[in-house]
């Protein structure tokens, strides 16, 4: 048996018209077409929205902590010292 035999379903060649006038019933090819459509739309869909959750989430997290470091790295004393180098006077509140 070859691989394509494997994975093709015996039924997939089968004449839907020799079923005579109950052949919406025995179009097994249209079925399982339909069957498999729904299967990858559920599974794919939910999978797909968490994705775009989760990625929104992260590229949150990552802005925060960017800019967090980034307000590390220009901290108070650092920001006073370029303010009072330009010539703006600042005032401490506690």
């Amino acid at each position: 048996m070859n691989i394509k035999g494997i994975f093709k379903p015996e039924f997939w060649d089968a004449d839907p018209k020799s079923a005579g006038p109950y052949k919406q019933l025995f179009d097994y090819k249209r079925i399982w077409q339909l069957c498999i459509g729904i299967l990858v739309a559920v599974s794919l869909v939910p999978i797909l929205i968490m994705a775009s959750i989760d990625f929104s989430v992260t590229r949150g997290a990552i802005i925060s902590e960017n800019t967090l470091e980034a307000a590390r790295t220009t901290s108070i004393p650092a920001v006073r010292f370029v303010l009072l180098r330009s010539g703006i006077s600042i005032t401490a509140a506690g």
